[in-house]
């Protein structure tokens, strides 16, 4: 009618030609360009191998989507089973559908046409490789996202991005394993770093650094030489301190820390949809987070040192959140040439510690988690570790004012 003729907002511009000389329009007939669009929209998805097992696997896929819920959807897929947030009544959400045999590529449709609705969205998903894993003998330990000062980079969030990993048991190629970072909640990249084909021992620590001298000079050349192999991934490792890690096998996800579809940074979710509010914790800007139980699966088992702990600090140590691999040199008098300790290794539980101060030696124990394992003020020369079982550990040795604290390997 004439009053909704009136309303600029009724009226857009056409695309369709009229007459012969080029003019645009849609004379006595509504004009199409300014049809209602489906409003709701499908984001990133991941596929993910489940049981896996020599022969034909299955696959599960998860589909986020924002924007539903004010219409009746029906959503489907060409193979596999549906399940999931529902969009009908969702506004954002995630669509699971399980049971999908490998290899076998599925299309996925959420469409509320049947009901008046404007949507029909469909996803191809190609099928992953499912290769069996067998064991699994690395696990994650820490991520961090450090904001480093001075130290020859300015103030610098770029280069403070590093992943800590350890081996369960020995490794002969190591390049088996990858690392993906899922950036901003929008669901997992994939295997975006290969680790270096060297082998590694049980117990081995392994740092991935955006940067090795930045790490290096942020948790000190004694810090740094805790860790049995430290590797340089350049812009592989780029997460911000609110993306999710995952560690792959064979180009398989083995392990996740994080949630790779959601963005606990997010108020909007503009770049991810944000988590829930009780699975923000996670967040790790200017941070760290940490596995404190070995063998722990996400989210059991993880601390954090708290958003924004390292700003202002040239060194872990300075910070108010000291790197808990770290923690036992922790120390404000390190000085290492009044003491020395030796031999290293340790084969027969024997520790030979010289010193040039004069007085009782009090000798600490620490284990790769931080945790004393000895403690004891000897009179003699000598140290019986012959108690603690073989592994790597930190000895902290303190006579009179002076500190020194060690690698020790016993065997």
């Amino acid at each position: 009618d004439a009053s909704n003729n009136d309303t600029g907002s009724n009226w857009c511009e056409s695309v369709d030609s009229y007459g012969t000389v080029g003019d645009l329009g849609t004379p006595a007939s509504s004009n199409p360009s300014c049809a209602p669009t489906c409003e709701a929209s499908l984001a990133g998805h991941d596929a993910t191998c489940d049981d896996i097992t020599p022969g034909i696997d299955t696959y599960s896929v998860s589909l986020a989507y924002f924007g539903a819920g004010n219409s009746l959807f029906s959503v489907s897929t060409t193979a596999g089973t549906v399940g999931g947030d529902d969009p009908s009544t969702a506004v954002d959400g995630n669509i699971l559908v399980t049971g999908v045999p490998e290899g076998t590529d599925i299309i996925i449709t959420m469409d509320d046409t049947g009901s008046g609705g404007l949507c029909n969205l469909t996803r191809s998903v190609t099928s992953p490789v499912c290769e069996p894993t067998g064991s699994v003998d690395l696990e994650l330990v820490g991520v961090m996202d450090f904001t480093i000062v001075d130290n020859g980079y300015g103030v610098n969030g770029a280069q403070g991005k590093a992943v800590h990993v350890v081996a369960s048991s020995d490794i002969s190629d190591l390049s088996v394993y990858g690392i993906g970072v899922a950036n901003n909640g929008a669901g997992t990249d994939g295997q975006e770093y290969t680790f270096d084909a060297i082998s590694v021992n049980s117990g081995d620590h392994i740092l991935v650094a955006r940067s090795v001298q930045a790490m290096t000079d942020y948790f000190t050349v004694e810090g740094i030489a805790l860790f049995n192999h430290v590797l340089v991934a350049t812009s592989a490792i780029s997460q911000n301190g609110d993306d999710a890690i995952q560690l792959f096998k064979n180009e398989t996800l083995v392990e996740t820390f994080g949630d790779p579809n959601c963005d606990p940074n997010s108020l909007s979710g503009s770049s991810g949809p944000p988590c829930s509010e009780d699975n923000t914790f996670w967040e790790y800007l200017d941070s760290w987070a940490y596995k404190d139980i070995l063998g722990s699966v996400y989210p059991i088992g993880w601390i954090y040192g708290g958003v924004d702990c390292t700003d202002g600090s040239t060194t872990t140590f300075d910070s108010g959140c000291v790197y808990p691999f770290l923690t036992a040199l922790s120390t404000p008098d390190l000085t290492v040439n009044k003491i020395s300790v030796f031999p290293n290794p340790v084969s027969n539980g024997i520790v030979n510690i010289k010193s040039q101060n004069l007085g009782d030696v009090n000798a600490k124990l620490y284990d790769i988690m931080g945790r004393c394992v000895l403690s004891t003020k000897i009179n003699s020369e000598t140290l019986d570790v012959s108690s603690v079982g073989p592994g790597i550990y930190l000895l902290q040795v303190s006579v009179g004012d002076s500190s020194n604290t060690t690698k020790l390997i016993i065997r």
